[in-house]
């Protein structure tokens, strides 16, 4: 697993009104991707997972998902997840990002709990 982290500044930054930071990139490919997971969470960022290879079986706040090559998975901050390879061969890419809000949601919230966390290609 290769895992990238964003130094935080050590001087002060005003906030820009559209938000957001870049917090971690991390790619996991399928030699790693076959490692065991546990249910965990991130209260300072919420993270984009695209599958690039492979099937998984992902399990985000109370729904459980399937997922292939191409589908874009959405963790807000705060919700339980964990991903599990289906034919040992789950690939992932993802970025951390935090300090951003839309419109009507919270703080690093992107889907919230209306909408489906899960973008994929093979919907119509």
């Amino acid at each position: 697993m290769l895992q990238y982290f964003i130094p935080r500044r050590q001087e002060k930054t005003e906030p820009v009104p559209t938000g957001g930071k870049l917090r971690s990139v991390c790619e996991i490919d399928a030699r790693h991707g076959k490692l065991p997971r546990t249910m965990h969470q991130h209260e300072d960022r919420a993270e984009i997972i695209l599958v690039t290879g492979g099937r998984g079986s992902f399990n985000i706040d109370t729904g459980h998902y399937l997922a292939s090559p191409g589908d874009v998975l959405f963790f807000d901050s705060g919700i339980l997840h964990d991903e599990t390879t289906i034919d040992g061969d789950l690939a992932t890419s993802c970025l951390g990002v935090s300090d951003f809000q839309l419109p009507g949601r919270r703080a690093n919230e992107m889907v919230g709990r209306l909408y489906a966390p899960q973008l994929s290609r093979r919907a119509v």
